[in-house]
């Protein structure tokens, strides 16, 4: 189960207010500053109130239980794992499943310069 997506469009309303980050060329872009961006997901009254709520749950063969993970903790990893500007990409990302979240910690690897891993995903 993935976050649902009236929260995920919260979530994406607080991002389209953060200001955005200017290139080299002086024109706007679609990255924002992680740090703006994860402070004006703690300070927005809406988001703050679903910060509880499940961002992702997935039944774990081993234990036999759902592993859950919170909004809040979704935001939190988000601000601990990903690199100083990110993208709304980058942001959903972190509510999807736990595939998509292993491409992604493995191709922030490469790009920050550690050894490369070759990942084969089944669709």
């Amino acid at each position: 189960m993935e976050i649902p997506p009236e929260y995920l469009q919260l979530i994406k309303d607080v991002f389209d207010s953060v200001e955005r980050v200017i290139d080299g060329s002086h024109r706007s872009s679609g990255y924002v500053n992680r740090d703006d961006f994860f402070a004006a997901c703690l300070g927005d009254i809406q988001v703050q109130a679903l910060m509880e709520e499940t961002a992702f749950k997935q039944f774990d063969p081993k234990t036999n239980m759902d592993t859950i993970e919170t909004i809040r903790q979704a935001l939190y990893r988000l601000s601990a794992e990903t690199r100083a500007v990110i993208c709304w990409l980058d942001v959903v990302k972190f509510f999807s499943n736990p595939t998509y979240k292993l491409y992604f910690f493995l191709t922030q690897r490469r790009r920050l310069g550690r050894k490369s891993v070759e990942v084969h995903l089944g669709q």
